[in-house]
C-alpha cells in the first residue's frame, strides 16, 4: 500500500508537469520562430509577395508574380520625409502620444505639444502635477483611435456639472519651425490639422482659438457640458500633390427603377460628382450619407430611390487585369434591400453581387475575376454603385465610409526614372524595372523610336545603365512581350538629360549696416538700381562676397545689423547665353536671429524690359525664427518671356532682401545660388486655324483646324484644351510629332451644348511650350421644340373653321424669331409663317394634318405635326329584331337588347337598363356596331331599357325607352304538421300545409308514388280522417300555377304502438354480490323491432348517478371499469322510436379491493419446550376471518397446523409443533371478498442449549425473533451499479440505506470479487437510525490503476445486521478505451479539486484552460493570418486540448 501511494503521488507530479509544459508550448507558439509556424503551415509568406511602391492615394503591390494595385478615393499616404517623393501611411509616418497632462504629434522631425488646462472662474490650472491632482479631481481621462488617415481622440471629465470647469484648454507649443495659424475651427500646424469641427457642430460646444501671440498659442473649449470632447489630428492632405488618378465619387437620388437595380440607367447618368467630400478621407466610421424620409428622398430631398456610385479610369491595358476588386465601407439603417453592383459594359446593365448591411458599418468587397473586362468601359472607367431601393416607408440613412479600388493585372512598371526627372551633366542613367507575365523580352526606346535597345529576357524585376543619344528633352518607352507575342509598354515623360550648366556661387553680398534713410540704394557698379521706398532706409553696404563664413553651414556668423527694421540685400548677376529657353533659380540661406522675431524674404528678378525688379517668391517667418533655412526659387520656360529678364550681354540680375522686425539682431550663416538652364531654340508657335472667335457648332464632333511652327522643326506634341462657361476644363486632346507648317485636326467628342472656349499649347523637344489665342464657340445640336396647344392630336370637332396655336422652345434659347412655315397637304405646299404666328384656316370634313417648322439661328431645325377629324354628320341607328317587345311579359330570368348604328365616327352605343323603380342596373357600351346585351339572372319584375348612340365629335342619338316584365316564381308548400321522419303510436294522423303562389291552379296528393293521386277540393285544404299503416308512411302534396310551374314537397312517418322488452343476461352478478375486483360488467337481452336508445345507469353508495351510458348502436353490454372501492346499484333502460319504454331490475352490487393486513409481530419460545406462542395484528375495513398455517423444515404442514382459525388480532396464540427444530409460521387474513394477505416468519424449538439455532442460556430460555425492517439500495434506489473506466479512473459512488423498523439497526460490510481490490468504502460499519424518512449514506471510491487487463470485473457489496440478516449490491464496470471518455466527463461534471483546501469544481477548471489556450492561439496566430473560420477551429482545438489535460490532472 505504501508503494501505491508513493507511485501515485509520482503519476500526479508527472501530470502536472506535463500540463505546464503543454500550456507553456501552447503560449511560446506565437512568439515562436518560424520553425513552429512552418509546422503548422503558417511561415512567412511568399517572399515574392512584396509592396512595391506608394503615391499619395495608391498603393502597389507585387503578388504572386501579378501587378496588385490599390486605388483610394483620395490621399491616404504621406511623404516619409519633408520634401520626400517615397510615401507611407499616414499613421506609419505621425505618431500621436496622449500622457495624463498633454498630447504630443509627431512626424518627420516636428512636433506640436498641446498641454493641458482647465479654467474655472478664470483661474488657470495645468494638469501637471506629480500627483495627478487634477487629473482625479476632473475624473480626467483621454482615449485615441487610429484611422488609416487620421488619429481620433477624446476627452472626458466629471459627469457633476458643479464639478466640471467653466473651459477646457490646450497650451501649443512646436519645435523645428513648426507654423501653426487658425483656420475656422481648425489649427494647423505646418502639415498637420487638429480638427475640433466636430465638437462644435455635433455637441454644441465653443472653441476659441489664439495665434496672434506666437509665444502663447493656446486653444480653449466651453459649453454646457464639457463632459465629452472628441476632436481629430489628421494630415493637411490639400497641401500634398495627389496622383490625379484618385477615384471619382458620385451621388445620385431619384433613380426612378422601381425597386430594382438601375438596369437602363447609364453610368454616366445624372450623379453629382462630390469627390472632394472629406468623409471618404478616412477609415473613421463618419461617411457621406444619403437620408429617406417617408417616400424616399436624397439628403431631405424627396425621391425614390438612391445611392453612391464610384468611378476610376483605369490607365492599364484593359486586356491585361485579371481581377477586378472594389472594397466598401457602408451601412444602411433599416434598409431592407441595399445593393452592391458592378456595371457590366458589355451587357449595359449592373450586375449585383451582394446584398443587405445592417445599421453598423460593415465591410463589402465586390470582385470580378470571371471576365474583368466587360466591367470596363470603352473609355476605360470601371464603375461601382452602392444603390438602395424604395423597400420601406421611414426615415432611413445609408453611409458610405471608406471605399477602395484593387485591379491585379500583368504589365510592366518603371521604377526610376520618374516623369520630369533631370538627368544633369551626363548621358546617362539607370533604369530600374519590374514586370508581370510581359518578361519574354523586355526592350526600350528614346523619344525618336528609331533605335531599341534590350534590357533582359525573361526576367521580372531588373536594372540596367542605359545612355541617352544626345542632349535635351526625351521619352523614354519601356517594351515587354509574352511567349505569344502581345505586347504591352510604359512612357516615361518628359525627361531632360545633359546640356544645362550648374552655378553656385554668390556674385556679390552687401549688408547695411546704418539706418538712416536715402533716397536711393545701389548694389555694385554694374547693377541696376534698387528702388527705395519708405521702408528701406540704407544705401552704405559692406561687401562680404569672398567671405569664407558665408560658403559652409558652420555656424560661424556674420551680423547682418540691428535696430529699427533693418534690411540686407543680396545682389548677383549671372552671364547667360542669349539662346537659353528654360532656367531654375535656387537661393538658400541660414541665419539666426537673436529672439523670437519675424522674419520675411522677398526674391526678385530685375526686367529689363519694362526696367523694374519683380517679385518672383517669398518665403517667411512669423516667428520662432532661430536658426531658420531658407529657401526659394524661380523657374521660367521659353524663348519669349526669358529674354526679358536677359541684358544685351547677357546679364541675369537677382536681389534678395529681407525684412527683419525692428526688436532683432540677426546673423548670416551660409548663402548659397544655384542656376539650372538649357539652350533652346525659338519656342513653337502654334495658330488657330478654325473655328472662328463665338461660331456656332450644330455637329456632335468638334474639328478644330490648327498650323504649328518651330525653328528645330520637330514637335513633341500638341494639345487642344477645351474649357466649359464656368471655366472647368472638361476636355483635352493631345497628339505627338504633329508635322509642321500643315493645317491639322484635333477632333472633340463633346456631346453637351454650351458655351466653350479653346486653345493649344505646343511643346517641342526642347519641352518649350507656347499658348495659342484663346477662341469662344457654342455647341447648339437641340432643335426648337414645338407643341401644339390646339386642336391636340387626335382630337375630333364639329366646325371646319379653325384656328392653330402652337409654341416654341429651344434648349439653347436661340430661337429664330422669323424663321417659321406649315402645311397641311403633307409638306407638298408649304407657307411661311412671318413672325411664327398662329395658323387660321377653313378644313374639309375628315381627317386633316398640319405640319409646322421652326429653326433656331444655329440653323437646327424643329418639325412637329397634329391630326384632328373635322366631322359635320349625325350618327343613325336602331333596335335589332332580337331585342325584346315593349310591353311583353315573358316566363324568363334575361332581357335581350340589340342596337345596330351607322357613322363614320362613331365613338360608342351605350344600352342602359333600369329597374321597377327606375333605378340603374346595368350599362353597356361599345365603340362597335352592333351592340348586343343579354342581361341575365333577373329576379321577376317590370324592368326599362334605352340607348344612345355618340359620335367622336359630340353627336348624338337617343332610343326610345321599352318595357318587358319577367316571372319565373314556382309555387312554394310547407308541410307544418307532422315533422318529417315523425314515429307516432297511434292509427289515424292529420296532415297540415301550407303554400305560397300568387295565381295557385289546383293542389292533389298520393301515398303510392302517384299511382293513385287525390285531390284537394282546394289549395290550403289539411289531409284528414285517414288511418295510416302500421310501420312506413311516405306521403307526397303536389301545387301548380296557372304559368304551368309545378312543385311539390314529401313527407315521410312511422307508425308504432308495442312497448320494447329487456331482461339482465349472462355474466351480470346476481343482487347483493361481494366483490374483489374494481369492474362491474353488466349484460341484457332486449327484444324491440323499432329500437331507438339503450341507457346504462350506475348509482353510487349514495345514490348519486356516477356513470351513464346512452347506446343507439343496439348495444347490450357494458364493462364499468376503475372504480373504487364501495357499494353500487345499476339498472337499464330500454326505448323504442316512438317513445316507449321498459327497464330491467335494479341490483346492488359491493366493491372491495384492499388486501387485509396480516402482521406477525413476535414469536416466543422456551429452551426445551414444543409450545410456541406468537402474538400477530390483522386490520381490513370488510375483514371477515383470520388463521394460521405452520411448516417445517422441508416446507410440509406440521402435522395437523393449517388453517387453525383464530380471532383476528388476538395476541398469545399458542401451539405445539411435532418435534424440535425450525419452523416457518404463517398467518392469514382474508374480508368479505375473498382478498387474503399473509405474514411468515422463521422460528426454532430446541430441546437443549446445544439443539437448535436459538442455543445460549440455560433451559428455559425464551427467544424472540424479528423480521428484517431494513433496505440498502445504489443511489437509484437499484441494486446493481454498471460503469464503463479506464486505467487510472476514478469513480465514487454510495450506497443508501433505510431503517423502517422500531429498533436501531448494527450493520457490517463486506465485499467480494475481483472489483474489491479496486474499492475503499468510507467505513465497514454502520449504525442505521429509526425512521422510515431517514436514508443513511455509505460512499466509496473505485480507482482503476495503470496496469491493468482490459476486461469486465464484479463485486457484490454485503451488508449484515446484528440478527444475520444480509442485504446486497452488485458492482459491475467495464475497463476499456470508452471508459478514457466517459472517466473525463464525469470529472468534468461531477467532480472537483481541493485547491488551499477548498474544493474547486473541475468544470470551472476546464473552462478555464479553454480560455487560457483560447486567446494566444486566436489573437497570435489565427487573426494575424486571417485563416478562414479562424474563431470555429481554435476554439474546437482549445476543447480537445483541454479535455486531455483535464484527462491527466
Amino acid at each position: 500500500m505504501e508503494y501505491g501511494l508513493q507511485l501515485k503521488k509520482k503519476n500526479i507530479i508527472i501530470n502536472k508537469v506535463l500540463i505546464f509544459s503543454f500550456l507553456f508550448v501552447i503560449l511560446l507558439v506565437p512568439f515562436s520562430s518560424s520553425g513552429i509556424l512552418d509546422l503548422l503551415g503558417l511561415g512567412d509568406p511568399d517572399p515574392s509577395n512584396y509592396l512595391h511602391s506608394r503615391g499619395p492615394d495608391w498603393d502597389l503591390h507585387k503578388q504572386d508574380g501579378k501587378f496588385v494595385k490599390t486605388q483610394y478615393m483620395g490621399q491616404v499616404n504621406i511623404p516619409i520625409s519633408e520634401g520626400s517623393k517615397h510615401y507611407a501611411p499616414y499613421s506609419d509616418v505621425t505618431n500621436f502620444t496622449i500622457t495624463d497632462n498633454q498630447m504630443i504629434i509627431e512626424w518627420w522631425d516636428k512636433n506640436v505639444t498641446l498641454e493641458f488646462y482647465d479654467k474655472k472662474n478664470d483661474k488657470k490650472e495645468k494638469f501637471k502635477d506629480k500627483n495627478n491632482t487634477k487629473k482625479q479631481e476632473l475624473n480626467f481621462s483621454s482615449k485615441k483611435a487610429k484611422h488609416k488617415t487620421s488619429y481620433y481622440f477624446t476627452h472626458n471629465t466629471t459627469k457633476e456639472k458643479n464639478k466640471q470647469p467653466d473651459k477646457f484648454g490646450y497650451e501649443i507649443t512646436s519645435s523645428n519651425g513648426v507654423d501653426c495659424k487658425v483656420s475656422g475651427y481648425k489649427l494647423v500646424c505646418d502639415e498637420q490639422v487638429i480638427d475640433f469641427t466636430q465638437a462644435v457642430v455635433e455637441q454644441g460646444l465653443t472653441v476659441e482659438m489664439n495665434d496672434s501671440n506666437l509665444s502663447e498659442m493656446f486653444i480653449e473649449i466651453s459649453g454646457d457640458s464639457l463632459e465629452y470632447i472628441d476632436p481629430v489630428v489628421t494630415y493637411d492632405y490639400n497641401n500634398d500633390e495627389a496622383s490625379g488618378e484618385a477615384l471619382e465619387w458620385n451621388r445620385q437620388c431619384d433613380f426612378s427603377i422601381n425597386g430594382a437595380l438601375p438596369t437602363g440607367l447609364l453610368p454616366g447618368g445624372a450623379f453629382s460628382d462630390v469627390t472632394n467630400s472629406a468623409a471618404l478621407d478616412s477609415l473613421d466610421s463618419t461617411g457621406d450619407f444619403f437620408t429617406y424620409y417617408g417616400d424616399f428622398s436624397c439628403d431631405g430631398i424627396e425621391e425614390q430611390e438612391g445611392g453612391h456610385r464610384f468611378n476610376f479610369t483605369i490607365s492599364e491595358n484593359i486586356n491585361d487585369i485579371t481581377e477586378i476588386n472594389w472594397s466598401i465601407t457602408a451601412k444602411a439603417d433599416d434598409f431592407l434591400d441595399a445593393d452592391f453592383a458592378l456595371w457590366n459594359d458589355s451587357s449595359s446593365s449592373w450586375i449585383e453581387y451582394a446584398n443587405g448591411v445592417g445599421a453598423a458599418y460593415t465591410n463589402e468587397s465586390v470582385m470580378e475575376n470571371a471576365t474583368p473586362s466587360d466591367f470596363i468601359t470603352s473609355n476605360n472607367e470601371t464603375f461601382f454603385l452602392f444603390a438602395v431601393h424604395k423597400t420601406v416607408q421611414s426615415q432611413d440613412i445609408g453611409n458610405t465610409d471608406f471605399i477602395s479600388l484593387t485591379l491585379t493585372y500583368d504589365g510592366i512598371t518603371v521604377n526610376s526614372p520618374s516623369n520630369n526627372d533631370e538627368i544633369l551633366n551626363n548621358l546617362s542613367d539607370t533604369l530600374n524595372i519590374s514586370s508581370s507575365a510581359y518578361n519574354e523580352t523586355i526592350w526600350y526606346s528614346f523619344s525618336d523610336g528609331i533605335v531599341n535597345y534590350t534590357m533582359c529576357t525573361k526576367c521580372e524585376d531588373n536594372e540596367t545603365t542605359i545612355t541617352f543619344p544626345r542632349q535635351g528633352s526625351f521619352n523614354l518607352t519601356v517594351w515587354g512581350n509574352k511567349s505569344d507575342g502581345s505586347e504591352t509598354s510604359k512612357v516615361v515623360t518628359g525627361l531632360f538629360v545633359g546640356n544645362r550648366t550648374v552655378y553656385n556661387y554668390i556674385d556679390e553680398l552687401n549688408i547695411n549696416t546704418t539706418t538712416a534713410g536715402v533716397s536711393e540704394a545701389v548694389g555694385g557698379s554694374h547693377l541696376p538700381a534698387y528702388p527705395v521706398n519708405s521702408s528701406w532706409y540704407s544705401t552704405e553696404f559692406i561687401d562680404y562676397t569672398n567671405s569664407t563664413d558665408l560658403h559652409s553651414d558652420d555656424s560661424n556668423w556674420i551680423e547682418t545689423g540691428s535696430g529699427t527694421s533693418i534690411d540686407y540685400f543680396i545682389y548677383t548677376q549671372l552671364v547667360l547665353p542669349t539662346e537659353v529657353s528654360y532656367y531654375r533659380f535656387y537661393a538658400d540661406y541660414r541665419m539666426i536671429m537673436s529672439n523670437n522675431g519675424a522674419n520675411t524674404l522677398s526674391f526678385k528678378a530685375y526686367n529689363y524690359s519694362s526696367n523694374s525688379y519683380e517679385t518672383k517668391n517669398t518665403s517667411s517667418c512669423a516667428s520662432s525664427c532661430l536658426n531658420k533655412q531658407f529657401n526659394v526659387n524661380w523657374t521660367e520656360t521659353g524663348n519669349t518671356s526669358i529674354s526679358d529678364y536677359i541684358d544685351s550681354s547677357g546679364n541675369v540680375t537677382m536681389v534678395h532682401h529681407d525684412n527683419i522686425d525692428g526688436t532683432s539682431l540677426a546673423y548670416l550663416d551660409t548663402a548659397n545660388f544655384t542656376l539650372l538652364y538649357s539652350i533652346g531654340n525659338t519656342p513653337p508657335t502654334p495658330t488657330i486655324v478654325t473655328p472662328n472667335n463665338t461660331e456656332f457648332n450644330d455637329a456632335t464632333k468638334q474639328n478644330f483646324t490648327y498650323n504649328v511652327t518651330d525653328d528645330n522643326d520637330y514637335i513633341n506634341n500638341i494639345t487642344l484644351f477645351i474649357y466649359n462657361s464656368t471655366g472647368v476644363q472638361i476636355f483635352s486632346n493631345t497628339t505627338t510629332s504633329p508635322a509642321l507648317n500643315t493645317n491639322l485636326i484635333l477632333a472633340s467628342n463633346l456631346t453637351l451644348d454650351g458655351n466653350y472656349t479653346y486653345y493649344f499649347n505646343a511643346t517641342d523637344t526642347d519641352n518649350a511650350v507656347t499658348k495659342s489665342e484663346i477662341r469662344a464657340f457654342s455647341i447648339d445640336t437641340s432643335p426648337p421644340v414645338i407643341d401644339f396647344e390646339f386642336p391636340l392630336n387626335n382630337t375630333f370637332h364639329q366646325a371646319a373653321s379653325l384656328e392653330v396655336n402652337y409654341t416654341r422652345t429651344d434648349p439653347d434659347n436661340n430661337l429664330d424669331a422669323t424663321s417659321c412655315k406649315w402645311s397641311k397637304d403633307g409638306g407638298s405646299t408649304n407657307t411661311s409663317l412671318g413672325t411664327c404666328q398662329n395658323i387660321s384656316d377653313t378644313f374639309s370634313e375628315g381627317s386633316n394634318t398640319v405640319y409646322v417648322w421652326a429653326s433656331d439661328t444655329a440653323g437646327n431645325e424643329g418639325a412637329n405635326f397634329t391630326t384632328f377629324i373635322v366631322d359635320l354628320t349625325d350618327p343613325v341607328g336602331a333596335y335589332n329584331l332580337s331585342t325584346e317587345t315593349d310591353g311583353s311579359v315573358i316566363a324568363q330570368n334575361f332581357i335581350e337588347i340589340n342596337v345596330s348604328a351607322i357613322d363614320t365616327n362613331l365613338d360608342a352605343i351605350e344600352i342602359r337598363i333600369f329597374n321597377s323603380t327606375e333605378d340603374s342596373i346595368q350599362t353597356n357600351q361599345s365603340s362597335t356596331s352592333p351592340l348586343y346585351v343579354n342581361l341575365s339572372g333577373l329576379a321577376d319584375g317590370i324592368y326599362y331599357f334605352n340607348a344612345t348612340i355618340n359620335d367622336s365629335s359630340g353627336r348624338a342619338l337617343e332610343l326610345s325607352t321599352r318595357n318587358v316584365t319577367l316571372d319565373n316564381t314556382f309555387p312554394e308548400i310547407n308541410i307544418t304538421y307532422p315533422i318529417n321522419d315523425s314515429n307516432f303510436n297511434v292509427s289515424i294522423v292529420e296532415i297540415n300545409y301550407t303554400y305560397n303562389e300568387t295565381n295557385p291552379d289546383s293542389c292533389w296528393w298520393t301515398n303510392d308514388s302517384s299511382e293513385t293521386n287525390y285531390t284537394l277540393a282546394s289549395c290550403g285544404t289539411n289531409i284528414t280522417g285517414v288511418t295510416w299503416a302500421q310501420g312506413v308512411n311516405d306521403i307526397t302534396i303536389y301545387i301548380n300555377d296557372s304559368a304551368g310551374n309545378e312543385e311539390s314537397k314529401p313527407i315521410h312517418f312511422f307508425m308504432d304502438s308495442i312497448n320494447p322488452l329487456i331482461e339482465f343476461g349472462l355474466g351480470t352478478q346476481i343482487n347483493a354480490f361481494n366483490q374483489s375486483y374494481n369492474s362491474i360488467y353488466t349484460n341484457v337481452s332486449v327484444t324491440e323491432t323499432n329500437e331507438f336508445a339503450i341507457i346504462f345507469n350506475l348509482y353510487n353508495s349514495s345514490g348519486a348517478n356516477i356513470n351513464s351510458t346512452l347506446s343507439t348502436t343496439n348495444q347490450r353490454t357494458i364493462n364499468w371499469t376503475g372504480l373504487p372501492d364501495g357499494n353500487y346499484t345499476y339498472n337499464v333502460t330500454i326505448n323504442d322510436t316512438v317513445s316507449n319504454e321498459n327497464f330491467t331490475e335494479t341490483r346492488l352490487i359491493a366493491i372491495d379491493t384492499i388486501f387485509p393486513d396480516a402482521n406477525i409481530t413476535n414469536i416466543s419460545t422456551t429452551l426445551g419446550s414444543q409450545t410456541v406462542k406468537f402474538n400477530h395484528t390483522a386490520s381490513d375495513t370488510n375483514l371477515e376471518s383470520c388463521f394460521y398455517s405452520v411448516f417445517n423444515e422441508s416446507g410440509s404442514i406440521d402435522g395437523t397446523l393449517e388453517n387453525q382459525s383464530i380471532t383476528c388480532g388476538i395476541n398469545d396464540t399458542q401451539f405445539v409443533v411435532s418435534a424440535f427444530g425450525s419452523y416457518n409460521l404463517t398467518v392469514y387474513a382474508s374480508d368479505y371478498s375473498g382478498n387474503e394477505n399473509s405474514s411468515t416468519l422463521n422460528f426454532t424449538t430446541a430441546d437443549t442449549a446445544g439443539n437448535g439455532t436459538a442455543g445460549g442460556g440455560g433451559g428455559g430460555d425464551t427467544f424472540i425473533i424479528q423480521n428484517v425492517t431494513w433496505t440498502m439500495t445504489t443511489e437509484q434506489q437499484g441494486d446493481i451499479y454498471e460503469l464503463e473506466m479506464a486505467a487510472l479512473s476514478t469513480r465514487e459512488r454510495s450506497l443508501l440505506f433505510n431503517n423502517k423498523g422500531a429498533e436501531e439497526i448494527n450493520l457490517s460490510i463486506a465485499c467480494t470479487g475481483d472489483l474489491c481490490n479496486f474499492t475503499e468504502f468510507d467505513s465497514n460499519m454502520l449504525i442505521l437510525p429509526i425512521g422510515i424518512d431517514i436514508f443513511t449514506a455509505l460512499s466509496f471510491i473505485i480507482e482503476i490503476p495503470l496496469e491493468i487487463d482490459e476486461k469486465t470485473y464484479s463485486a457484490n457489496i454485503i451488508a449484515t445486521d446484528q440478527f444475520d440478516n444480509q442485504q446486497i449490491v452488485t458492482l459491475v464496470s467495464n475497463v476499456g478505451a470508452i471508459g478514457w471518455f466517459s472517466d473525463t466527463i464525469d470529472k468534468i461534471l461531477s467532480r472537483a479539486i481541493k485547491i488551499g483546501g477548498l474544493p474547486v469544481p473541475y468544470l470551472i477548471i476546464y473552462l478555464l484552460i479553454v480560455f487560457l489556450i483560447y486567446i494566444p492561439i486566436y489573437f497570435m496566430i489565427f487573426r494575424p493570418l486571417k485563416i478562414p473560420g479562424g474563431k470555429a477551429w481554435v476554439f474546437i482545438i482549445s476543447m480537445i486540448f483541454s479535455f486531455a489535460i483535464i484527462r491527466f490532472i
